[in-house]
C-alpha cells in the first residue's frame, strides 16, 4: 500500500515541534496532502472550540495526527491548569470536531509512557494508568477521552504512547541527550543532579513517526480496533548515567561526567530534566 497515503489529507495538530515537524516530512514523502494546526505558527489554539471546529469543517481531513498540547512534565508542574485545559480540553474539542465534520477520520492522538508507574519495567498496553506526575495525569486522561468518543460515537481513534524521542529538529537544549552533547561539544562537564541511576526509553523521532503511520493505516485496514492505546519504545531501559558514558565515548572525548546523590529529590529533579 506505498501509494495509500498519497493525496490523503492529513491534519496535524501541533506541526511545528519536534515530533510534528519530522511528521511533516515522513507524510510529505509519501506525498500527503498535509494541514497543519498549531498557535506556534500563528494558527488556531486547541482551546478554542469554535475555531478548531471551523478548522476541522473547512479541510474535513482523513486523518488526523494530534500532537498539540503541552509535551513536559515541568512545564506541567509550573501550569497545571493550562496543562489540563490543553492537554485534555484540547482532545475533546479536536474528537467533537472530528465527530461532527469528518467522523470517517482516522485519529491517533499522542500519548506518552508517563501514563505508567514509572521505572525500568517495560509496561504492557493493558496495564492501568497510574501516572507518577501530574504531566501524566493530563496525559492518562487525554487517554480515556479518545477511548470515549472511539467508544460511545464510533471515531476511529487511538492513542500512541511513545517514549522520548531523539533525533534531528529538537530545538529542546534541556532534554537529556541534546544537554550532554552541548556540553560535550562545549568542552565543560556533563552534570546531573541525581547519582545517575534514573532510567528512561529512548526512541529516534523516524520510528516514532513510523508508528503514528502504522496506526492510521492500521485503523483504515482493520488492523487496530478503534479506542486502544499502543506503546512505541525499545525494550533497552539505560540509565542517564550509561547513557552519558556511551556518547562521551562516541565522540572521542574526554569530558567529565558528576553525579549527586542518590534521593527521591534528586531522582524527581533528574526525571524533570531528562524528558
Amino acid at each position: 500500500m506505498s501509494d495509500w497515503w498519497k493525496l490523503r489529507r492529513v491534519l496535524i495538530t501541533g506541526h511545528c515541534g519536534f515530533v510534528g515537524t519530522n511528521l511533516v516530512d515522513a507524510l510529505d514523502e509519501k506525498e500527503a496532502d498535509i494541514s497543519g494546526l498549531d498557535v506556534r505558527a500563528g494558527g488556531v489554539d486547541i482551546q478554542a472550540r469554535a475555531e478548531v471546529s471551523d478548522w476541522i469543517k473547512q479541510i474535513r481531513p482523513q486523518i488526523v495526527y494530534h500532537l498539540a498540547g503541552y509535551g513536559h512534565i515541568a512545564d506541567s508542574h509550573e501550569r497545571p491548569g493550562d496543562a489540563f485545559s490543553v492537554n485534555v480540553l484540547g482532545t475533546v474539542n479536536l474528537l467533537e470536531a472530528v465527530r461532527q465534520w469528518s467522523p470517517k477520520a482516522y485519529v491517533v492522538v499522542a500519548s506518552s509512557n508517563e501514563v505508567y508507574p514509572g521505572g525500568p519495567l517495560l509496561w504492557s498496553e493493558d496495564q492501568e494508568p497510574e501516572p507518577r506526575t501530574f504531566y501524566g495525569w493530563t496525559k492518562a486522561c487525554q487517554d480515556k477521552a479518545t477511548r470515549a468518543y472511539a467508544k460511545t460515537f464510533g471515531i476511529k481513534a487511538v492513542c500512541l504512547r511513545h517514549t522520548n524521542s531523539i533525533g534531528p529538529k529538537n530545538p529542546h537544549r534541556s532534554h537529556l541527550v541534546q544537554s550532554i552533547i552541548a556540553a560535550i561539544m562545549a568542552g565543560r562537564p556533563i552534570e546531573f543532579r541525581s547519582d545517575g541511576t534514573p532510567r528512561k526509553a529512548y526512541i529516534h523521532v523516524a520510528d516514532t513517526c513510523a508508528a503514528y503511520m502504522r496506526l492510521a493505516l492500521g485503523l483504515a485496514n482493520g488492523e487496530v480496533a478503534p479506542g486502544t492505546a499502543w506503546n512505541a519504545s525499545l525494550d533497552e531501559c539505560p540509565s542517564v548515567l550509561s547513557i552519558a558514558e556511551r556518547l562521551v565515548r562516541l565522540a572521542g572525548a574526554k569530558t567529565q561526567i558528576r553525579v549527586g546523590e542518590a534521593s527521591e529529590e534528586t531522582g524527581y529533579q533528574q526525571r524533570l530534566n531528562s524528558t
